[in-house]
């Protein structure tokens, strides 16, 4: 299937000109990094951080189903509610070894 090009204008041109030069930029700096990065001695690297873990809800009520469409297929979903809202859905499928 031939593609057709379009005719574009000087404005076109000189935008897409300015996109590529923009992308060769973001490239040489990519670079610069990735090499930098490359040639680091990270043997001895320690990343400080600091990290603010709760549980938002400690309760949740909780509903499953569990289905077993024949020997090899199985369904199983449990729906959460109150508190925080999740959904967990599973397929099993039983291989014949």
């Amino acid at each position: 299937m031939a593609r057709r090009s379009r005719a574009r204008g000087p404005k076109a041109l000189a935008a897409q000109d300015d996109f590529l030069l923009e992308n060769d930029r973001v490239h040489v700096v990519i670079d610069a990094i990735a090499q930098r990065l490359q040639n680091a001695d990270l043997s001895d690297v320690t990343i400080n951080y600091h990290l603010d873990k709760a549980v938002t809800d400690p309760w949740n009520m909780l509903v499953g189903a569990s289905y077993e469409f024949n020997k090899r297929w199985q369904a199983r979903v449990e729906p959460g509610f109150i508190g925080r809202k999740q959904l967990l859905a599973q397929v099993n499928y039983r291989f014949n070894w």
